[in-house]
């Protein structure tokens, strides 16, 4: 599952992949990672700290904006309403472990992607947006943008699952 956990669920799809991966069986997942995305966080960015979903303002595959309608509209630390098209969820580690815990996985490893600068600075989510310094810094550190986490967990022999 490659970006998939920012827009679902991830409760449903683990509980089938767990049901049709044999035991030892390895089920791998890209996911974005909270804390990064904390941490690189602008005044401006628009997220809700307590879930963890943050919001696209624009659409990125629209040459013109006025062609893609809105989900919603969502108001800004300045007042303005502004349309959103698309909510996307980040995950803390620890969420993450307990999210496969209880779908009868078991992670057995988690890395930083680094998403190369000249990529992710081209990316239709980083074109025409207003770099944030914070972000820029850490691209910097570590020669591309570590937003993702690759996630490869095990399937459990007997897992002791609360459905």
């Amino acid at each position: 599952m490659i970006k998939a956990f920012q827009d679902i669920n991830p409760k449903h799809p683990l509980w089938e992949f767990r049901r049709i991966l044999k035991p030892g069986g390895l089920f791998r997942a890209n996911v974005t990672d909270r804390a990064v995305r904390e941490e690189t966080a602008a005044d401006d960015d628009l997220s809700d700290k307590e879930s963890g979903y943050f919001y696209l303002t624009r659409n990125p595959g629209a040459e013109d904006q006025n062609e893609v309608k809105p989900l919603g509209r969502i108001t800004t630390k300045a007042g303005e309403d502004v349309p959103y098209y698309r909510m996307m969820r980040s995950y803390y580690r620890w969420e993450l472990k307990s999210i496969f815990g209880d779908c009868g996985f078991e992670i057995f490893s988690e890395k930083p992607i680094i998403l190369p600068k000249e990529v992710w600075l081209n990316s239709s989510a980083a074109r025409g947006m207003k770099h944030n310094p914070k972000r820029l810094e850490l691209i910097d550190k570590f020669g591309g943008y570590p937003g993702s986490i690759d996630v490869i967990a095990r399937s459990l022999t007997d897992p002791k699952i609360n459905q």
